[in-house]
């Protein structure tokens, strides 16, 4: 069925970390390579698909970065949108990319977890001692974020930073800066990429998603930023110790250090890891060099640029490139700091941090969408070999395409509650993945056949998407960089 495909695809995408305009814009693409009437709203939360006179609801949860699988839905749109023969094969093809086990083990990641919120510790704090108590602070992170019950998942944000608050204390009795290491501590979980994103996607003009994916952000630093006050609280009798000496090297080892870091947590293809660390190097001492929001923007539009001229020449998607390589640049840590004064009853300075992380976020947005106007990452999806079979003809395509636009411009069906085209509303709940690889749905692999007739014929419901868990546990793997954590 056509409308159970579009839509595992779009949940995948969306649990990929694509952003919501590209979930739209590469569901359109589908649709019209099929020659398919149909529209797409997607937000952080949830994505309404109507395909034909068929409407879906999923109901979704911020998905965390999946680099690869993001690299290799990109390839499969591609072949689907440019060649009748994969269109005749797509189900089967999108069901492999679904099955694919994860590339880096829980503990490949929780090393990489390590490494990022130490080299964190090295780069605020400059000590051994801020060195190594990030690196304990992440440790217990990552494994809080592992082990935390579900009735937990609320408040998990605020369990976290209360660890960080307290290594941080602990360490400062050895000579650390205790904000230096509470802040590496939680580095990998604040919400500064969502805080990014959620700029770009407003400024994209999908408000509605990039509101609310700015409150996610927000709501994630504030749970964090009280955390920290009451961890700091808990340990207010201690006395921390002078701060030790700062190790050399900070400067140049941690851009090369915490972007193989990013690169593990994101979950990238090793071929991609070179690419990613040396664009992440240059555009950290680029915005080093600068400073403040210029800085951030130029480094962004350099990131970008490199990022779209690699997604032209090799295929790959953009985001690839461009999200691990701003990640040293994202006002997170600003952005927790400006609600921890805010809560420490100093409004001026809380208002001014605040204002700087969102002028941060304002212009590395500004630098990533300045990179696509001045070079696109990829030009419009061809779609002329399309099989006869797919469509009844070019102008029967034409026709249902006008018609999908006259239907998202008068208000589509997806707002109602009503009408001709809301016969089928299924709504899907998101399931969190796990380490081992699972079948991919059957929905996806039984739907009769596979030539683009009975793709765009069939009309039977659907189960969810593919990839749901089998197992209650929860990968912690920087769900809090894009949003709030799963639950």
């Amino acid at each position: 069925m056509l409308h159970t495909m579009i839509a595992t695809f779009a949940a995948s995408l969306h649990r990929s970390g694509a952003p919501a305009h590209v979930v739209e814009s590469l569901v359109l693409d589908l649709l019209e390579a099929y020659g398919c009437a149909g529209s797409v709203v997607a937000s952080p939360t949830a994505i309404w698909l109507e395909v034909g006179d068929r409407t879906r609801v999923l109901r979704l949860q911020p998905g965390e970065s999946d680099l690869e699988r993001l690299t290799e839905l990109y390839a499969w749109h591609e072949r689907v949108c440019t060649s009748a023969d994969a269109r005749r094969t797509a189900r089967d093809d999108l069901a492999r990319i679904l099955d694919r086990p994860a590339r880096w083990s829980l503990r490949s990641e929780g090393i990489a977890f390590v490494i990022a919120t130490s080299s964190a510790g090295w780069l605020l704090g400059g000590s051994a001692a801020d060195l190594v108590g990030g690196a304990v602070g992440g440790l217990l992170v990552w494994a809080t974020l592992g082990v935390a019950a579900p009735a937990w998942r609320p408040l998990l944000m605020v369990v976290v930073g209360v660890l960080g608050g307290i290594v941080g204390a602990l360490a400062g009795l050895v000579g650390a800066s205790p904000a230096s290491v509470a802040l590496a501590s939680i580095i990998v979980v604040v919400p500064g990429l969502g805080m990014t994103i959620a700029v770009a996607e407003v400024a994209e003009g999908h408000w509605s998603s990039g509101s609310a994916r700015l409150l996610g952000a927000f709501g994630s630093a504030a749970q964090l930023a009280a955390g920290l006050v009451v961890g700091a609280a808990l340990t207010s009798g201690l006395v921390p110790a002078p701060h030790a000496a700062s190790l050399p090297g900070a400067f140049v080892a941690v851009p090369l250090l915490a972007p193989l870091a990013f690169a593990v947590l994101l979950r990238a293809r090793p071929d991609q890891i070179p690419v990613v660390t040396l664009v992440s190097a240059l555009g950290f001492a680029v915005s080093s060099h600068l400073g403040g929001p210029a800085g951030a923007g130029v480094a962004a539009l350099g990131v970008g640029l490199v990022a779209n001229l690699l997604a032209r020449v090799r295929g790959t998607p953009a985001l690839a490139t461009s999200v691990p390589g701003i990640l040293l640049l994202v006002p997170g840590s600003v952005g927790v700091r400006s609600i921890g004064q805010l809560l420490d009853n100093d409004a001026l300075a809380g208002t001014q941090t605040a204002a700087d992380a969102l002028a941060a976020a304002g212009a590395l947005a500004l630098g990533l969408i300045t990179a696509h106007a001045l070079l696109p990452a990829r030009r419009r999806v061809p779609t002329g070999d399309q099989d006869p079979r797919s469509a009844s003809s070019t102008g029967a395509m034409s026709r249902s395409l006008a018609a999908s636009n006259a239907s998202r411009t008068a208000g589509s069906p997806l707002a109602s509650s009503g009408g001709p085209h809301s016969r089928s509303s299924d709504a899907v709940p998101y399931r969190a993945t796990t380490r081992a690889s699972t079948p991919a749905a059957p929905a996806l692999r039984s739907a009769a056949s596979t030539s683009p007739r009975h793709l765009g014929s069939s009309s039977g419901h659907s189960s969810a998407p593919a990839r749901a868990s089998t197992s209650s546990t929860v990968r912690p793997v920087l769900s809090g960089l894009i949003s709030v954590p799963r639950s």
